[in-house]
């Protein structure tokens, strides 16, 4: 097989958009890492112009509550796996009052009318938002104003921030129906589809992160080449070969779990026979696939094409998850 004779030569999509990190792109929030995967502000903050950082210094006081308690749940998350424990779930509670119940569902509806405002999001809510409280009221002139002036950059920090707020809003409700069917919250027991889609939720805003921080990289080193007057050479982000992309695919069969279903936000048409094609609001079904290459996910078509996308191309579907935690 000749395949693996230009393994990091070739593109693997025909765009202007291709996804890989070290393609030149507009700026973007930049993200810290940390053990837990989380990150809260961006690093590099002066990628974002002011308007974004006045939207999310809006809902700073209930972030941090919430972030800092997601943090605690993957700490949790690791040490189980660590003890070789794959099906409980945290026990860790986020303890919210209710003033502070009411300011994460407010700011979280508020960020999606400022990105809906903006027409530049790159994907849907990953789950539906609690109805927002009659007695609060979101000012539209406000929202369109502030929609109007964000860039790139605030639009990915906005995300990413929105995505935090319903994967606690999803907590809170976890919490809810086990206190209503009278289960301790410190008791280790299976996970329910509700904790499953919640840790779905987890991973797939991990990923994102992953990803951004890596075109972060991308853009300070081209940077850093402007500055030196190209005389410090850039390395180049290492791709996965041809031979590694076939042997995760080649464990991939018919009873292999569906992770989660997203939808497309972009239409790419792949140049390599491992990756799939996609156009436009297009339904894929990401698979449960260990050992899969950074960045990357392995994902069955509505046509059972099989193939790999890049994680950030991607956005689960609303529908999808809230559907799950009904059921």
């Amino acid at each position: 097989d000749n395949d693996d004779n230009n393994d990091n030569n070739d593109d693997l999509y025909s765009s202007d958009e291709e996804a890989d990190a070290s393609s030149p792109r507009s700026p973007v929030r930049a993200t810290t890492s940390e053990s837990a995967g989380l990150a809260p502000l961006p690093s590099n903050f002066s990628l974002m112009t002011p308007s974004g950082q006045a939207l999310l210094s809006r809902s700073d006081d209930i972030y941090n509550v919430i972030h800092a308690h997601l943090k605690e749940r993957q700490q949790e998350q690791t040490a189980l796996l660590a003890e070789g424990d794959k099906t409980s779930a945290p026990t860790v509670q986020l303890q919210l009052k209710q003033s502070e119940e009411q300011s994460l569902v407010k700011e979280a509806h508020y960020l999606n009318h400022v990105l809906e405002a903006s027409g530049k999001r790159h994907g849907t809510l990953m789950s539906d938002l609690p109805p927002l409280p009659m007695a609060d009221t979101i000012s539209a002139s406000e929202v369109e104003a502030f929609g109007r002036e964000l860039n790139d950059a605030d639009i990915l920090a906005a995300e990413e921030r929105l995505n935090e707020m319903c994967i606690a809003v999803a907590i809170l409700e976890n919490q809810k129906e086990k206190a209503a069917a009278g289960l301790s919250p410190d008791e280790k027991r299976p996970k329910t589809k509700r904790e499953i889609m919640i840790e779905a939720m987890e991973k797939m805003l991990r990923a994102h992160q992953m990803h951004k921080q890596a075109v972060e990289e991308a853009m300070q080193a081209r940077l850093m080449d402007q500055v030196l007057g190209g005389k410090k050479k850039r390395s180049k982000v290492k791709k996965p070969t041809k031979k590694a992309l076939r042997k995760v695919l080649s464990k991939v069969d018919e009873t292999t779990p569906v992770f989660a279903v997203a939808c497309t936000y972009k239409s790419l048409q792949a140049k390599d026979k491992y990756f799939l094609s996609f156009g436009m609001a297009e339904e894929l079904k990401v698979l449960s696939v260990e050992d899969a290459p950074r960045g990357l996910w392995v994902a069955r078509s509505a046509q059972q094409e099989l193939g790999y996308v890049y994680t950030h191309d991607l956005m689960i579907a609303a529908d999808y998850v809230s559907s799950k935690m009904k059921n």
